[in-house]
C-alpha cells in the first residue's frame, strides 16, 4: 500500500499558497481557493492500493472545485467522508445544495464534478472503495447513494475509526496485516451500505469483531497505567457487554486479563531497557504501567522473560 504525507508547516511562507494549491490539485484532484484573511495551512496523510484508499486532511477554511476535466481521470469509487470542526456545503450541477454539519458523515462518487465550501478549520477523513467491489458484494450502489448514511451512523463510526487507525499505524504493519486490514475495511464498507435483506447474504461478522477488538485494544493501551483497569470498566466504555468482550478476546486466542498483563509487562520491559528511565526505581516503573502488587509484578515478569526485572536492567549495562 503506497503512502503519502504532506504538511505546509515545512514550507516557507512565500511559497505556501502555491504549494497547497499544487497538493490539492495533484493529491485531491481539486482546484482550491484560500481566503486572504488568514495564513493558510494544510496537512494530508494518504494511503492507497487498487482495492482501497484512506485519506485524512486538515487545514484552514477553503473553497474547492472538481472540474469535469479532473473527473475524467478518476475511478467510480464510492467515498465515505466525515469532516470534524466545520459545516460542509457541496454544490453539484443540477442538484440541490447538500449541507452537512460537523461530524455528519456522507457518501459520494469520486468521479463527479462539484464545488465544496468549508468555512472553518477542519479535519476530514475519507475512505474510498471501488464501486465494482461493492456491487460484487451484493450492494445496490445507486440505492445506497440515494438513501445516504442517516441510519448507518454506528457502522460509519466503526468504519472510519478503524480506517483512521490503520492509516496511523501503517508504517508499523506487516504486509499480511495490511492485507487483512484492507479486507476488514472493505467488509465494513459493505456493512455500512447494506440493507437488512442484503446483509443476509453478506459475511461481515468476522470483520466487525476484528475491528471492534482493535478499538478495544487501543482503549486498553491508552489506559494501561490505570490500576483499576478491568473488563467491566472497558466494556462500559466501549458500549458492549462483558460477555461480548470475552468473545472478542477468545477470537484472538487469548483473554482480556492475559492481554492486559502481556501489554503491561511489555511496557515495563521497554522502560527497563531504555536509558531515559535508568534513574527510575523498578517499583516506579511497575506502578507506572498499572501494577499495584510488586511481588506479583516480579513473578509475572520473570515468567514472561526468564529474568527478574533487576537482571534485565543490569544486562543493559
Amino acid at each position: 500500500m503506497d503512502s503519502l504525507h504532506f504538511s505546509s508547516s515545512f514550507v516557507e511562507n512565500k511559497k505556501k499558497i502555491e504549494t497547497i494549491e499544487r497538493v490539492f490539485s495533484e493529491v485531491l484532484q481539486l482546484d482550491v481557493e484560500l481566503p486572504d484573511s488568514m495564513s493558510p495551512s494544510f496537512e494530508v496523510n494518504a494511503a492507497g492500493s487498487p482495492d482501497i484508499g484512506i485519506l485524512t486532511f486538515s487545514g484552514t477554511p477553503a473553497w474547492a472545485t472538481r472540474r469535469i476535466e479532473q473527473v475524467r481521470s478518476l475511478p467510480d469509487d464510492i467515498v465515505f467522508c466525515v469532516t470534524q470542526g466545520s459545516e460542509v456545503c457541496i454544490n453539484k450541477k443540477n442538484r440541490p445544495i447538500e449541507i452537512y454539519d460537523a461530524n455528519q458523515a456522507h457518501i459520494s462518487v469520486a468521479n463527479q464534478a462539484y464545488r465544496i465550501d468549508v468555512k472553518s478549520h477542519y479535519k476530514t477523513l475519507m475512505v474510498a472503495i471501488p464501486s465494482k467491489q461493492l456491487v460484487t458484494a451484493g450492494i445496490d450502489v445507486d440505492k445506497a447513494l440515494h438513501h445516504g448514511l442517516s441510519t448507518r451512523m454506528s457502522e460509519m463510526r466503526l468504519l472510519t475509526g478503524y480506517a483512521k487507525m490503520v492509516l496511523s499505524e501503517l508504517n508499523n504493519l506487516g504486509a499480511d496485516t495490511i492485507t487483512q486490514a484492507t479486507e476488514y475495511i472493505q467488509k465494513l464498507a459493505v456493512l455500512t451500505l447494506s440493507t437488512t435483506s442484503e446483509r443476509e447474504h453478506i459475511d461481515v461478522g468476522r470483520s466487525v469483531k476484528a475491528a471492534r477488538l482493535i478499538n478495544v485494544k487501543k482503549d486498553i493501551q491508552q489506559n494501561l497505567n490505570n490500576p483499576e483497569l478491568n473488563g467491566e470498566w472497558i466494556a462500559i466504555r466501549e458500549g458492549i457487554s462483558t460477555r461480548y468482550l470475552r468473545e472478542l478476546f477468545a477470537s484472538d486466542d487469548t483473554s482480556f486479563t492475559e492481554y492486559v498483563l502481556k501489554q503491561r509487562l511489555k511496557c515495563a520491559y521497554e522502560m527497563l531497557t531504555t536509558p531515559r528511565f535508568a534513574n527510575w526505581k523498578i517499583s516506579e516503573i511497575a506502578y507506572s504501567v498499572g501494577f499495584n502488587d510488586l511481588s506479583y509484578f516480579g513473578r509475572a515478569f520473570k515468567q514472561a522473560y526468564d529474568y527478574s526485572p533487576s537482571s534485565i536492567r543490569n544486562r543493559q549495562h
